[in-house]
């Protein structure tokens, strides 16, 4: 299978917030690089495909280090049967690759 990923991941199960069209929810982080992030939250969330595209904030997260950064673009959108999930790109790395 092809990977687009640019960057390691590191492996994660951390609670996050988020803010994502003006709602803010919850989620847990799946894993994270330099350069990005995968997360996963409530599958009844009004998050879908449109999400993509947009900007994302992490609002707050446990234990995840210093890797995590703020904001991001959504570049990516999943859906599993009980949840939903999003893979976002950092926002000074969008910039730097352009």
């Amino acid at each position: 299978m092809f990977s687009s990923q640019r960057s390691p991941r590191q492996e994660s199960s951390s609670p996050i917030s988020f803010r994502l069209g003006g709602l803010d929810a919850e989620g847990t982080l799946v894993n994270l690089s330099s350069s990005g992030a995968l997360f996963r939250f409530d599958a009844a969330l009004p998050f879908g495909p449109e999400a993509v595209g947009q900007i994302v904030v992490f609002t707050a997260w446990f234990d995840v280090g210093p890797l995590l950064k703020s904001p991001a673009t959504a570049i990516r959108y999943f859906e599993e049967p009980d949840s939903k999930l999003l893979a976002v790109r950092y926002l000074q790395d969008e910039a730097s690759s352009v």
